[in-house]
Order: C-alpha cells, then structure tokens, then sequence
C-alpha cells in the first residue's frame, strides 16, 4: 500500500490518480546497463502518452556506486 496526502496538489500530478491517503500500489526494480536507460525511458514515455488513464508509468534512474559482493 501507498499513503501520500496530496490534498493540496491537482489531480494530474497525483501518482496514484486518486485524492485518497492509501492506494494500492505496485513497485518493480530492475537492473539495467547504462546504455539502456535513455531507451527504456523513452519508451516509458509512449506508453504514457497512449494510456487512457490517470495512472502513469513512473522510473527513477538511481547509480549504484558501490556494492559489498558477498
């Protein structure tokens, strides 16, 4: 479950598309090469233009610098 108070912000930047506190949500993670960022973005993207509805696809890119291989 998600809870964000969005109260105070229009709809369309609610990325839940709902003004209620908790929603379910779905959270997926991916290791990718760097080459691919720019194109799995873009076609997040697209998709989001041909959706119907309010809910969009949302990525965030984030560098690991450093891991502790066990």
């Amino acid at each position: 479950m998600g809870y964000k108070d969005l109260s105070d912000q229009p709809m369309e930047e609610n990325w839940f598309a709902s003004d209620m506190g908790e929603h379910q949500s779905v959270l997926f993670y991916a290791f990718a090469q760097k080459e691919l960022v720019d194109e799995v973005l873009a076609e997040i993207d697209q998709q989001n233009e041909q959706q119907e509805t309010s809910s969009k696809i949302h990525a965030a890119v984030i560098d690991i610098k450093k891991t502790n291989r066990v």
